[in-house]
């Protein structure tokens, strides 16, 4: 009687129009929002990447060419602090639930302002009373990273080699903790389906 029923042609359309109507588009969505999250995560990594490495070499690029440098120090912040805020606003909006990424994310931020201001500060003095006050960022020797603190990193002089060691000592810090953030941005679920907050980002976005 069962197996009647289940090879009726009524019942076979039943179920055909079930796996059509319900299922398959189901799987499809599921699908697309799959290859929307991947391709929206290599984006931000790209991102993120590109915009930390385009702040460092320009911090190297400083030091190299001193004051003939194309870019100063004030230039580097913003266009580091402009391409901050947009990825902020990105993982906001496709990462709602990770606080964890977003305090990895502000971490890095609060990094390299910091670091801009260690580096901008004209005296040694100035220097060395500002990285005592960030001791949860550089640790709490300032002789680890004595050159930066002593020399100028427009007028590196004969100490080139020592401060070439300590500045690249800082920035491997900062890639280490940018890649903790590209790991947990990979590992996390992105919320790529249509939502009012979805769709004001995106809305924003369209416009820039």
């Amino acid at each position: 009687m069962i197996a009647q029923i289940l090879s009726h042609p009524f019942t076979l359309l039943l179920v055909g129009a079930l796996l059509t109507g319900v299922l398959a588009p189901r799987l499809l969505r599921g699908w697309q929002d799959g290859a929307k999250s991947l391709e929206l995560k290599a984006a931000m990594v790209e991102d993120i990447a590109k915009s930390t490495e385009t702040f460092f070499s320009r911090l190297q690029l400083i030091e190299l060419k001193g004051e003939a440098a194309v870019t100063s120090l004030d230039e580097a912040l913003t266009d580091w602090r402009t391409s901050y805020a947009v990825l902020d606003a990105k993982i906001s909006t496709y990462f709602p639930f990770s606080d964890a990424l977003r305090r990895e994310w502000g971490q890095v931020g609060a990094e390299l302002w910091t670091t801009y201001f260690l580096l901008a500060n004209n005296t040694p003095a100035k220097r060395e009373a500002f990285f005592k006050e960030s001791v949860l960022l550089f640790g709490d020797d300032p002789e680890a990273y004595r050159t930066l603190i002593d020399v100028s990193i427009t007028h590196v002089g004969s100490r080139k080699a020592e401060y070439d060691f300590e500045l690249q000592k800082l920035l491997d810090t900062f890639r280490l903790h940018r890649e903790k953030v590209l790991h947990r941005l990979l590992s996390e679920h992105a919320q790529v389906r249509s939502s009012p907050r979805l769709k004001r980002f995106e809305s924003r976005a369209g416009r820039r």
